[in-house]
């Protein structure tokens, strides 16, 4: 991309201290800047999915005085009300932060590419006391792409669940086409829409081209299997629970306090669970390890999403979008960028 046609991007730019590097963040496939500016607006799986659905947690147990009507019966999980990135925390450290949303987020890899080159470009007056990449998911893709090509621009990359020895996105399809009765409540479905619509434009999305780069050997991984420059210093983390999201039946248990008097207890019980529900009636031989619990997040293994040189590494119990948000995971990722090495 000319560096010109960096100025037609989405872009959000915060300024922080002129002595502090220049953060870039990067995001995955199927997302948008969102996942780091503002959370709760973004959508994942080509903008139809929304991120807090996979961020929710079980619901606490409760007494309620009266008996609940059906809408209690079911839920998809307590969302978080608030919800904090990296991109935050750097930027409440004095840190120059920029994030974009890539125009053709399914297509090559390499567009995303020139689009930060221009970025960095547009944005250089900036980066003069340094510039750092975090990528999640592909977004350490393109970091590492882009710095195999300039190893002198670059000071600190942080991958984030990228999947440097691929992943089997590709063969799941069929398993997301079975899942549409599942996944309708929780698509956002526009007024002269249909389920079926918005489940083609999913399985559309699993079969881009950026996908089909994720295979394990396909050409693009392989172009960045040589070493990173040895001053590039890199943290590469990874999650370890595939639960992406839960389904959650209540169930109530009457408690008699008098003759007159009665109240009632609400407790979650799952009900459906994926990628659990589904593998668990496969044989085990066939269930790859981003769907394993301990070995994948539901979209990348931990074996993939280590299988980079790294000055430091981190494994978490979460899923492919929960890993950005945990404290602890945020707290690596900040302290490897602002220690001293």
């Amino acid at each position: 991309m000319p560096p010109g046609n960096a100025e037609r991007l989405d872009v959000t730019f915060l300024e922080g201290r002129k002595s502090s590097p220049l953060v870039v963040f990067i995001h995955g496939i199927g997302m948008d800047k969102y996942i780091w500016t503002d959370p709760e607006r973004s959508r994942v799986l080509a903008g139809r999915f929304p991120l807090k659905v996979l961020l929710a947690r079980k619901p606490r147990a409760r007494i309620i005085p009266e008996r609940p009507g059906l809408k209690e019966r079911l839920t998809a999980g307590t969302r978080p009300r608030r919800v904090v990135s990296v991109f935050h925390m750097m930027k409440e450290r004095g840190f120059h932060v920029l994030a974009w949303s890539q125009e053709r987020p399914a297509s090559s890899a390499s567009i995303a590419v020139e689009e930060l080159a221009g970025l960095l470009h547009r944005f250089g007056d900036f980066a003069q006391h340094g510039i750092i990449l975090v990528g999640h998911s592909r977004g350490g893709l393109i970091a590492r792409r882009y710095a195999l090509d300039n190893p002198g621009h670059i000071d600190r990359i942080v991958y984030i669940a990228s999947p440097h020895r691929g992943s089997s996105l590709a063969g799941w399809a069929r398993i997301v086409s079975k899942m549409a009765v599942v996944l309708a409540p929780l698509v956002q479905t526009p007024r002269n829409s249909t389920i079926k619509t918005h489940m083609k434009r999913i399985l559309d999305f699993i079969k881009s081209r950026a996908v089909r780069e994720l295979l394990p050997d396909s050409e693009f991984l392989a172009s960045l299997r040589r070493p990173l420059d040895s001053r590039i210093k890199t943290l590469a983390t990874a999650g370890n629970d595939p639960s992406l999201f839960r389904l959650y039946r209540w169930h109530m248990n009457c408690i008699r306090l008098n003759s007159n008097t009665f109240k009632y207890k609400m407790e979650p019980k799952v009900t459906f669970e994926f990628p659990a529900s589904i593998t668990g009636a496969l044989p085990s031989q066939i269930v790859p390890d981003e769907l394993r619990q301990g070995l994948g997040d539901g979209l990348v293994s931990v074996e993939s999403a280590q299988g980079v040189e790294a000055d430091e590494r981190g494994v978490f119990r979460a899923n492919h979008a929960s890993i950005l948000f945990i404290p602890e995971g945020r707290e690596r990722v900040v302290s490897f960028l602002t220690g001293k090495m």
